[in-house]
């Protein structure tokens, strides 16, 4: 009889000692900054981040968070944190969480993501990776050209030689984004 109890005492703490190590099936999804996914032209020097929360178990709730931000999606794969690491921050808060790193700069990009604990203290996983770009700061200059039609041709919608039709850069640059002046242009690709 002894040994049976000690074989189930055994058993339980066993189980008991896994449960403490379990991993949080409660994850942070659907990231943001600045309200938006992975946004173009971000012009506060300490974005807000934020997050919603996804779990099967009922009643789940986050207790803590750790944010992790990287200059490289490589960077961040291998759990890298360069620009920031917020550490485990003590807090049920998924919005509204102010970029606290290294000062950022005019069209840098950042990648980041999240973990969370659950209510019993145990870690999820790491969110998929996001990312945002940073627009232009402190006043910088712009760095950009018109592209506009050859001299003396027509420039109305209709008649223009850069309306409906695909065009190839001779000479291509690194560009993120692009600014029209009217509704008659889309980005396509």
């Amino acid at each position: 009889m002894s040994r049976f109890f000690l074989v189930a005492l055994a058993g339980i703490t066993a189980l008991a000692g896994a449960e403490a190590f379990a991993v949080s099936e409660l994850k942070a999804v659907q990231l943001r900054c600045e309200y938006e996914t992975d946004p173009l032209g971000i012009d506060t020097a300490k974005p807000r981040l934020g997050w919603v929360l996804e779990s099967s178990a009922r009643g789940a709730r986050q207790t803590a968070w750790r944010v992790l931000v990287a200059a490289t999606a490589e960077e961040l794969a291998r759990d890298g944190g360069a620009l920031w690491d917020s550490g485990w921050v003590e807090s049920p808060e998924q919005n509204q969480i102010e970029y606290g790193g290294a000062p950022l700069n005019s069209h840098q990009q950042c990648h980041w993501k999240v973990k969370v604990r659950d209510g019993d203290g145990r870690e999820g996983g790491w969110s998929a990776p996001a990312c945002w770009t940073m627009g232009i700061l402190r006043g910088e200059p712009w760095r950009a050209s018109w592209v506009a039609a050859p001299e003396g041709v027509p420039t109305s919608p209709a008649t223009s030689p850069f309306s409906a039709r695909v065009s190839s850069l001779k000479n291509p640059c690194a560009a993120r984004s692009c600014m029209c002046a009217g509704s008659a242009f889309t980005r396509r690709g």
